[in-house]
């Protein structure tokens, strides 16, 4: 049996700001023109994608704060946001431990921060998923970074070590076509609804490797039991 409700987890660099550096203080660090962009572009695809947040952690630093303030008009409508001081210069753990933190009510949360200690949780937590976007997460978190990483739990507190599955959604239609389907046939509007957590898609061939019949079966969101 899997768990009724599945958590996911959106961990967003925060966008290119001022360069650091001796006798500059680090907190007050400012987005720069670029940061503003990317910050604004990062949110219209969080929205686009379906993966609008039940709830938003960021950073006290300046940065973190803006990128949030750049990226939040996006969305469209308002989302629960509070500024979490053990963001700043946090570890990994540090991390984790806030998001351990979380109501069980929440099911979709996003985290405005920082690295290392970001891209170090990112990687503690991942256990499998999409190779492509694991094997670029390994080499980077980027500023203005975003990866996606989906937990089979029912609680925040049982976040562990290698228990995540990171996939980039806009990935799903482009993996269906290279196997010969239509995403178009399989998926609303030929996108990964971002309600759904999980789903079965049949795909039936024929000896020669010909595409004779696909099929969604059945698919489970929020709220729904999958035994």
């Amino acid at each position: 049996m899997l768990c009724e409700v599945m958590r996911r987890l959106l961990l967003f660099r925060h966008a290119k700001a001022t360069r650091s550096g001796r006798g500059i203080e680090d907190r007050p660090r400012a987005l720069i023109e670029r940061g503003h962009k990317d910050s604004a572009t990062i949110g219209a695809y969080i929205a686009e994608d379906a993966l609008i947040p039940d709830r938003v952690l960021v950073s006290p630093a300046v940065r973190t704060q803006e990128t949030w303030r750049f990226s939040a008009p996006e969305f469209r409508t308002a989302v629960n946001v509070e500024t979490v001081e053990a963001l700043y210069d946090a570890t990994a753990e540090g991390i984790l431990a806030v998001l351990k933190e979380t109501p069980s009510s929440v099911h979709s949360l996003l985290v405005i921060a920082h690295n290392p200690g970001l891209h170090e949780l990112a990687l503690m937590v991942i256990g499998s998923g999409n190779v492509n976007a694991r094997a670029r997460l390994i080499e980077k978190l980027p500023t203005a970074g975003l990866v996606v990483i989906d937990f089979a739990i029912d609680d925040w507190r049982e976040l562990r070590r290698e228990s995540g599955i990171v996939w980039h959604h806009g990935n799903i239609p482009g993996l269906l076509r290279s196997l010969g389907a239509d995403p178009k046939t399989l998926l609303p509007n030929g996108k990964w609804p971002g309600h759904v957590y999980d789903w079965l898609i049949e795909l039936r061939y024929d000896e020669n490797g010909h595409l004779l019949e696909s099929k969604r079966i059945k698919s489970f969101g929020r709220g729904e039991m999958n035994r």
